[in-house]
């Protein structure tokens, strides 16, 4: 089913310029695992509108607020050597694929809704 611009089949790879503590890697993971799910239903042959539903709300209530909470500080102040912060245009970049799974998702919730409606007046 065509709803809008195609997506890629996983999120960017965390950058490699660290070892990324555990709790990054069970960010990411988290991130990682709400998009599989939202991409799996996309490419479903047939969509139930509950399942879209709860998709995009994974995202929008779970995987966005993650991505929030891993934007760096702006108080150059306090950051030492120690301190982990991703690259804001990795967390921009993946933030924007999420915001495309979100709207796709919305499309086949209005394409799965019109033609439950047709089905129904028929």
């Amino acid at each position: 089913m065509d709803t809008g611009p195609s997506l890629p089949l996983s999120l960017p790879l965390l950058p490699e310029t660290k070892n990324w503590s555990t709790e990054i890697r069970a960010a990411y993971e988290n991130v990682q695992c709400t998009y599989d799910h939202a991409i799996r239903v996309l490419q479903a042959d047939r969509a139930d509108p509950t399942r879209i539903a709860f998709h995009m709300d994974a995202i929008l209530s779970n995987a966005l607020p993650i991505l929030k909470a891993l934007i760096p500080d702006n108080d150059i102040a306090n950051l030492d050597d120690n301190s982990e912060s991703l690259p804001v245009k990795w967390l921009a970049d993946v933030a924007a694929i999420l915001g495309c799974a979100v709207s796709n998702l919305e499309q086949l919730g209005t394409t799965v809704n019109e033609q439950e409606e047709h089905n129904i007046n028929i």
